[in-house]
């Protein structure tokens, strides 16, 4: 089974946006002027194609990019920028969560929605707990950037749910745009998660993308907690934009991300690696469309070739250790592949240890 962890999805239509317009304003401005001169383009006139080339209401973009590439399923990703912009956009949360259940519903099997969202809006925890109890929901997505850390204690109540629910929780550690705040993705601060959550099912998504310090410390977190699952996406091939590909990725330095694939299966097993793509599907980008129209088989295939990329450098991953990567490991997290062996007879069952804020001292 071939499910990519990492898949966006956009849900809106003109005057019910899914994106609040400076995000949309930021990406535009991205077209107009990310590349070199004469900077002839015009930001405005690509304002109204922000987002429909990019929205996929029906999931039919995203089925018809999983099945060019051959994947068997996607886990989907909301979007939710608002408060982080200070312009909310027109859906609000709940109607996202709708949205993705409804694809969720749509297309058994194939795909998987989390939940996720800023967790400073007035009744996030109430649409979280609405998502993953009413909606089915696989899982739940902490996006630092927004804002805060993840080891902010708002977000406790949260992780809780999710642990006593068995469903897993990803946390961003990537380079993000001017859209949001990249110092809060640092992996680091994941660490007091792991230490009140024991019984967490943590998946670090890109681990530390483009940084590399960040990819060690996400390392030293999977060392720290059995419970550290490591996605890789844009290490393989960055995909947002052209600029991104100026950063190490497999595609420019193959020896390189197959050593840090090999390091982190020495610390984690392959069990505990999980393969993404951090895509966005709809009209302009699906299907062949992606990866410069070398379509999304080229990345899995990729994947499915890693045995013997890996032998040219003397390193050695079997298909087994690829097929557990490439989908039955996020498949046994968010419940739709069957693997007792993974099953663990025993928990931690610790409740949160780190103390709140302590008051101030008088004198």
């Amino acid at each position: 089974m071939i499910i990519d962890a990492h898949m966006h999805v956009l849900l809106g239509e003109p005057g019910h946006e899914n994106l609040p317009e400076r995000y949309r304003r930021i990406l535009a401005m991205l077209w107009a002027y990310g590349g070199g001169p004469p900077y002839d383009r015009d930001p405005d006139s690509f304002m109204e194609r922000v987002e429909p080339r990019m929205t996929d209401r029906d999931g039919k973009y995203t089925i018809e990019t999983l099945d060019q590439g051959g994947l068997d399923g996607a886990v989907l990703i909301p979007s939710d920028y608002g408060l982080a912009l200070g312009d909310d956009q027109p859906m609000t949360l709940d109607e996202i969560h709708q949205g993705i259940a409804a694809l969720q519903q749509a297309y058994p099997n194939r795909l998987f929605g989390f939940a996720g969202g800023d967790a400073r809006r007035p009744n996030a925890f109430r649409d979280f707990e609405r998502a993953v109890t009413e909606y089915g929901l696989k899982g739940y997505k902490v996006m630092p950037h927004l804002g805060y850390y993840p080891h902010d204690r708002m977000l406790y109540p949260y992780y809780e749910r999710c642990q006593e629910l068995g469903i897993p929780v990803a946390i961003c550690t990537n380079m993000e745009w001017t859209t949001c705040r990249t110092r809060f993705n640092e992996p680091l601060h994941i660490g007091d998660v792991l230490v009140d959550f024991p019984d967490l099912n943590v998946i670090i998504f890109h681990v530390g993308f483009p940084i590399q310090a960040w990819f060690e410390q996400c390392l030293m977190l999977a060392v720290a907690s059995l419970n550290v699952y490591l996605q890789f996406d844009a290490w393989i091939y960055p995909s947002f934009s052209p600029q991104q590909q100026g950063f190490i990725h497999a595609m420019n330095d193959e020896a390189l991300i197959i050593s840090m694939l090999d390091r982190a299966r020495k610390i984690t097993g392959a069990h505990r690696i999980v393969f993404g793509t951090d895509n966005n599907c709809g009209p302009s980008m699906h299907g062949e469309k992606l990866y410069d129209g070398r379509g999304m088989g080229w990345i899995v295939d990729w994947w499915r070739s890693l045995p013997e990329r890996a032998a040219k450098y003397d390193i050695a991953f079997t298909d087994a250790e690829v097929e557990l990567m490439l989908g039955n490991n996020i498949g046994r997290l968010i419940g739709v592949v069957d693997m007792p062996e993974y099953e663990r007879k025993q928990r931690y069952d610790f409740p949160v240890r780190t103390p709140g804020p302590r008051p101030m001292t008088s004198g």
